[in-house]
């Protein structure tokens, strides 16, 4: 007969001794004291253990005779510092950087001098002399360049100084008049002066009166006028490049040449007078001219040489013609006789209006 097997019930009470037991094991465990954090009980039954008292004691400082006898072996391995905690700025100031020991100035040594080696002797550089031959040349040719208001230098000879008288036949708004007139032209030096005068009779008189040096190429004005009833003059300023005039009327440029409207014909007396084969028929002389209200430039065509009738003589004269260019331009004709030294025998004026002032020389 087998022995019967134990009924469940009788098996169930060893299980659940062993649960009660694994249970009060792990209440022991969490409630002893020697934990990190955790405190003693009130009712303390159990001594401290040595263990305990191990762990909580800090060691002694060391002091630097003790740290002295420590062994060899202690006193080669470095011990890890603790890392400083970082104080808030406010709290803790930053101390200043230890400065490195002073070192011993180093005494200087004194070398030998470095041994003196004999450059070869250099020929001797002759000094160099300016070029007078250039220089003299320089200051030459800047003493040769005319100002601004001046050409390049042109044969000019004035005629001689003399007063020309001439018969003066006009025709005024179609009513024709004999007038009388005269020349008088003057230099002395590096100066001259033109007066023009046609007398009218008791209707009064013109008068034209240029002034000014004799340069390089020829005249030079400074002052032209012009008078009937009022005085109005231009005024050449070399030195500002400018015609001024007292009419009030806008300032000209002063160009090299440049001549007023009596000047004109004594500097083409001077032109024709030093080289009088370098004129033939067909050539052109451009001069700026200037009035006493403004101006502008004179071209005058070589006509070639004329008889003209003065006095009942004929006398052989360079003929000349300056053509109108603009509306109210005037048409001007003159004579330039070799035998008087080129001076004008004749000058001829038709304005635009069909005004006509004619002049010819009395006593050739």
């Amino acid at each position: 007969m087998s022995p019967s097997a134990p009924s469940p019930r009788l098996l169930r009470w060893p299980l659940l001794a062993l649960v009660f037991g694994v249970l009060a094991a792990h209440a022991w465990l969490l409630a002893a004291p020697w934990l990190p954090g955790a405190e003693a009980p009130a009712t303390a039954a159990v001594a401290p253990r040595a263990l305990q008292t191990r762990t909580v004691n800090l060691p002694a400082p060391v002091t630097p005779a003790a740290a002295a006898l420590k062994s060899p072996l202690a006193a080669a391995v470095p011990k890890s510092r603790p890392r400083p905690s970082a104080a808030p700025p406010s709290l803790s100031p930053l101390a200043p950087p230890a400065l490195p020991p002073e070192e011993p100035a180093a005494t200087p040594t004194v070398q030998d001098p470095a041994p003196h080696v004999a450059l070869p002797d250099l020929p001797d550089t002759p000094a160099v002399e300016p070029d007078v031959t250039l220089a003299s040349a320089a200051d030459q040719v800047s003493a040769a360049s005319p100002p601004p208001s001046e050409a390049p230098p042109v044969p000019f000879e004035p005629p001689a100084s003399t007063l020309l008288r001439y018969e003066v036949k006009v025709e005024f708004r179609g009513i024709p008049q004999t007038l009388n007139g005269s020349l008088d032209w003057q230099h002395t030096g590096d100066r001259y002066r033109a007066h023009m005068v046609i007398d009218a009779g008791f209707l009064g008189s013109r008068t034209q009166t240029s002034e000014g040096r004799i340069g390089r190429n020829g005249l030079h004005p400074r002052r032209f006028a012009e008078k009937t009833r009022s005085e109005r003059a231009a005024h050449f300023d070399e030195d500002g490049q400018r015609i001024r005039y007292s009419a009030n009327s806008p300032d000209a440029p002063l160009l090299p040449g440049h001549q007023d409207r009596l000047s004109v014909f004594m500097q083409l007396a001077g032109l024709v007078h030093a080289r009088p084969g370098s004129y033939p028929a067909g050539h052109t002389v451009n001069i700026p001219t200037s009035g006493v209200r403004d101006s502008e430039t004179w071209a005058f065509v070589v006509k070639g040489t004329e008889n003209t009738r003065l006095n009942g003589s004929e006398v052989p004269a360079l003929h000349l013609q300056r053509l109108p260019r603009k509306e109210f331009d005037s048409r001007v004709d003159v004579w330039l006789a070799p035998s008087l030294g080129h001076l004008p025998v004749r000058m001829r004026i038709v304005q635009a209006n069909g005004d006509v002032a004619d002049q010819r020389l009395l006593a050739p």
